[in-house]
């Protein structure tokens, strides 16, 4: 043995590395060893195309999020005006939560599964799912 790897030359106590040298190697014959296993050399996405593609996202996306607020806000007041109709006809509180409730058992059942999940939250032991509990 020549010598020992000092602490700054490894990466932990559980790196393992010795160097099998010679007394031949000079320097128009040595080559440098970048990595061991791989021929490619990855260097990852460059910045600027992390930031092009960070920016694009934004850009296709921020229409739909104004769509699905917009969507939303009018939804909601439609839905706000259904229950109020509800209440001006005797429904009490719980009765008007389960037809809320009842409204949306549909969009649900059918919505979450088209939407790439893989499992449904909804029980589907009504009528309103297509397929059997």
């Amino acid at each position: 043995m020549v010598g020992t790897i000092g602490p700054d030359g490894l990466a932990g106590p559980g790196e393992y590395a010795f160097y099998l040298g010679t007394d031949r190697l000079d320097e128009s014959s040595a080559t440098r060893v970048r990595s061991f296993g791989r021929n490619d050399l990855d260097e990852g996405v460059p910045p600027v195309l992390m930031l092009l593609g960070g920016v694009g996202v934004v850009v296709l996306l921020l229409p739909v999020a104004i769509f699905v607020t917009t969507a939303v806000r009018f939804g909601g007041e439609a839905r706000d005006r259904r229950l109020a109709a509800l209440r001006l006809v005797g429904a009490d509180a719980a009765m008007t939560r389960r037809i809320a409730a009842g409204r949306a058992w549909p969009a649900r059942c059918w919505g979450w599964p088209s939407a790439g999940s893989s499992t449904s939250p909804c029980a589907c032991r009504s009528t309103v799912c297509s397929r059997p509990a």
